[in-house]
């Protein structure tokens, strides 16, 4: 049973078509019963902040932030396992982070896929 962790930057190219969407757009067209996609609640933040900066430079329109917004939120809601970020999360990251030299929402996001293989032993395979 296949995991796929998705961060941020990885979310956004179902949004924005750029280097990496064509990936992502069949990881998500082609998605099979069995496989997992999975993904932390900061990512929430992070693509509803990135639309939010993009709407106020003037490089995202009303419709197409209202657009991006409610499809993410949509799929985001139905097709992922969220991963909380929690008081253990960022302890974890704190450790993640200084073993790795990541930035904090690296580590956040290194944390959480780490709780999920833990979480779900039978996909630790996959990790």
């Amino acid at each position: 049973m296949p995991l796929f962790y998705f961060d941020t930057s990885a979310i956004l190219k179902r949004y924005k078509t750029e280097k990496g969407s064509q990936v992502i757009d069949e990881l998500f067209d082609k998605k099979a019963p069995g496989e997992i996609f999975a993904s932390s609640f900061l990512t929430a933040l992070e693509v509803l902040s990135t639309a939010s900066r993009a709407l106020r430079g003037k490089q995202l329109s009303r419709r197409a932030f209202d657009q991006l917004t409610a499809r993410f939120l949509g799929d985001f809601s139905s097709l992922f396992q969220i991963g909380s970020v929690d008081n253990s999360i960022i302890a974890s990251s704190i450790t993640v982070t200084t073993q790795q030299r990541l930035r904090p929402a690296d580590a956040i996001h290194l944390a959480t896929v780490q709780r999920i293989g833990r979480s779900w032993p039978e996909l630790k395979k996959w990790l």
